[in-house]
């Protein structure tokens, strides 16, 4: 039995290099598939939240605005149902309530949702690096691999015997490495990370509902 060369072993060594590389580079596309689809659930979570205070906000504006015109009324109807002054004033407090509670709900997921897109990135960047490494190993062990058939040509023949089909490959796979590289630059170049900036309204005890709806509804705009 033939004792491997020097080459033969170097060759092996990147072998199991770049199939160590391949083995990481699906952990890290399942590791980024799993943080994209936690991004985007922040994402709608986030959304969801900012529609419930979109709506919100229109009762309460609609709320107030009875109030305020009306000082003396007594009675007010909604929805075909009678509701007296006292009990509009607390539905309206408690809505200026939730608004208050909507707006740290969403600073909160707003974080959160950051926080997921920077996780995003480092795996894409991680991904990028790995598909590089990868690439190199690759077109130098191509390389090594067509140099030590030449030599072995030139060792049994005593002539340099090049081999087309080989040369071809080579090009084909550095051109489908640039291509790849290519790609995994350009996930970076989308991404794009959503952020909203809320203000709290104040719930003071001592003021007025509508003196508190004015204030929510002024911070807000």
């Amino acid at each position: 039995m033939e004792e491997a060369t020097p080459v033969e072993l170097q060759l092996a060594r990147l072998d199991q290099e770049i199939a160590a590389g391949e083995n990481d580079i699906r952990e890290a596309l399942t590791a980024l598939a799993t943080s994209s689809f936690e991004r985007e659930e922040a994402a709608r979570r986030l959304a969801e939240t900012q529609d419930e205070r979109v709506a919100l906000r229109r009762k309460v504006e609609a709320l107030h605005d009875d109030l305020k015109r009306h000082p003396r009324q007594t009675a007010f109807t909604y929805e075909g149902r009678e509701y007296s002054r006292a009990l509009a004033e607390s539905d309206l407090r408690k809505k200026l309530c939730r608004m208050e509670a909507l707006d740290a709900s969403i600073a909160s997921r707003t974080r959160i949702l950051e926080a997921k897109g920077a996780g995003v990135g480092a795996g894409e960047r991680t991904l990028i690096a790995m598909e590089e490494r990868r690439a190199k190993l690759e077109v130098q062990a191509e390389g090594m691999r067509s140099e030590f058939e030449e030599l072995k040509g030139l060792d049994q023949g005593g002539q340099l015997r090049i081999d087309s089909s080989r040369i071809a490959y080579a090009e084909g796979l550095a051109e489908s490495i640039r291509r790849r590289l290519g790609v995994s630059r350009k996930m970076l170049e989308t991404r794009q990370i959503v952020s909203d900036t809320c203000i709290d309204p104040t719930c003071g005890p001592n003021r007025s509902v509508t003196e508190l709806a004015d204030a929510a509804l002024g911070r807000s705009r």
